[in-house]
This record gives C-alpha cells, sequence and structure tokens, in this order.
C-alpha cells in the first residue's frame, strides 16, 4: 500500500481510489513539488465523503479510505499533515469520533501495523480532543491518553527507573537491580523489556534472547545491554507501556529513547 501510493503521489491519476470508495483528489499540474502534492491530496482526501451517511459504508471500504490517508500523510510536511488531521477532525459528527479514534489506535499504535506511527496517532488524539463535534468527557479521555504516550517517546531521554537482569527475570541468577542512570556507557545500546510475571509471551521473549546467538553476541560485545522491569502501577506512571511485553531501544550512551514497541 504504502509503495502504491509513493507512485501515485507522483503521478496522480484522477481516477485511483485503491478500493475505496474514495477517489483521490486530482492535484493542480501546477503543484510540482512531491511534498505540496502531498499535502493537496490529503487536505482534500475526505472532500468527497458524505458525512450524513458516513455510517452507511460498508466496513472494508471505510478500513480502506483510512489505510489510504494514513499512507499520504508521511509524504506530506509537518503543515500540511497537521492541516490535513484537522480538517477531517473537523469535519466528524458525533457518532464518528470514537470510531475514527479507533481505527487511529489500531492502524498507527500496533507494532506489527505497516502504518505504525505513534507521533501521527498522538496528533490525531489532540486534534480529535478539540474537534467541534467531541463531547467533553471523550475529549478528557482524548487528552489523559496522548499525554500519557508523550512520555518516553523515541527522541527523548528515557525516565530514570530501577531494572534488574534478564537472568534474574527468569529466575536465574538473584535480580541485580540497578539505575538507568547507572548503566550509561556499558554498551551500545540498552535493550528495557517491561513484563508481567505471570505473561507467558513476557517469559518466552526472554528467554529467545537468551538463547540467540546473534544477541548474545551483541551482549558480549557491549553493543547491547538487556534490563528487564517488573509492570506495576508505578512502573505505567513513568513509562507507557504499549504491550506485554513492552520493549524500549535507549542510546547506551546519551540515554535517549531510540523506539520503543
Amino acid at each position: 500500500m504504502k509503495r502504491i501510493l509513493s507512485i501515485v503521489l507522483i503521478l496522480l491519476p484522477a481516477c485511483f481510489s485503491a478500493s475505496g470508495q474514495l477517489p483521490l483528489p486530482q492535484v493542480p499540474s501546477s503543484l510540482t513539488d512531491p511534498s505540496m502534492r502531498a499535502d493537496y491530496v490529503a487536505l482534500h482526501f475526505y472532500d468527497a465523503m458524505d458525512w450524513n451517511s458516513w455510517a452507511e459504508i460498508d466496513e472494508e471500504s471505510l478500513l480502506q479510505d483510512w489505510a489510504n490517508f494514513l499512507s499520504v500523510l508521511p509524504h506530506c510536511s509537518a503543515e500540511g499533515r497537521q492541516a490535513a488531521v484537522d480538517k477531517l477532525t473537523g469535519s466528524l459528527p458525533a457518532d464518528a469520533i470514537e470510531t475514527y479514534s479507533n481505527m487511529a489506535e489500531d492502524y498507527l499504535t500496533m507494532p506489527d501495523s505497516e502504518l505504525f506511527d505513534e507521533p501521527t496517532f498522538i496528533m490525531i488524539l489532540q486534534s480529535l480532543s478539540k474537534a467541534p463535534a467531541t463531547s467533553k468527557a471523550l475529549a478528557s479521555a482524548f487528552k489523559a491518553r496522548y499525554e500519557y504516550l508523550e512520555r518516553a517517546l523515541p527522541g527523548t531521554t528515557a525516565p530514570d527507573i530501577s531494572t534488574g537482569t534478564l537472568q534474574g527475570a527468569l529466575g536465574i541468577e538473584t535480580d541485580e537491580f540497578t539505575e538507568l542512570k547507572d548503566l550509561a556507557g556499558t554498551a551500545d545500546r540498552i535493550m528495557i523489556i517491561f513484563y508481567d510475571p505471570e505473561c507467558e509471551d513476557c517469559h518466552a521473549r526472554m528467554e529467545y534472547l537468551l538463547e540467540n546467538p546473534e544477541t548474545q553476541g551483541q551482549v558480549n560485545n557491549g553493543e547491547l545491554y538487556i534490563a528487564t522491569v517488573r509492570i506495576t502501577d508505578d512502573v505505567e506512571e513513568i513509562y507507557p507501556i504499549l504491550s506485554v511485553p513492552s520493549i524500549y531501544m535507549i542510546d547506551g550512551s546519551t540515554l535517549t529513547v531510540l523506539s520503543r514497541e
């Protein structure tokens, strides 16, 4: 889908719809810069939508149009992306607000999604919280959600937290608790695994890391340090737990969050 839309953003045939209900807007020939063309497509993507009957659209078309719209956004300028999202959320009727927030979460926050993009999800939540049709209760919920997700975002300094060793988490050795700040310089990258002791997937992931020769080679060469943190209410106040297990990759020198899933 992304590759198709990348090509389309250059050529932009007026009839293209990528199996959704909505056709891509016909871009003026005067716009030749790719990002400007993408800005135009995103801004006018939902112009043909009849919001009075949106609920009658079959689910497959609704989801495909949403995927098409999201696929255009990475090609936009920052200003164009924001304008397109604001225009969309400002057009949504009250009974569509939760549907679009749920679709945004499904498409943008799942690590296995091709459209995984937390910053865009946060931007959409921020825009939804200010949309005219959003109730006060939903606006408050959206605000709490995006403020939570803004903690420990990639590119920010990782908050300090007590960690244990991977071996300790599996009960192979006694836990060796230390502060994250004390791990600076121990390896090129630090992987923190947030886990629930009763989570089978968590233990399966950690056992795989212990047994994987490539991973252990990185550990032995000082390329990677693996730490674990048991998930508690206090921990979730510091780090957003996106799934169980949740994994954060951190720069070993600067303690900057590189990625999270």
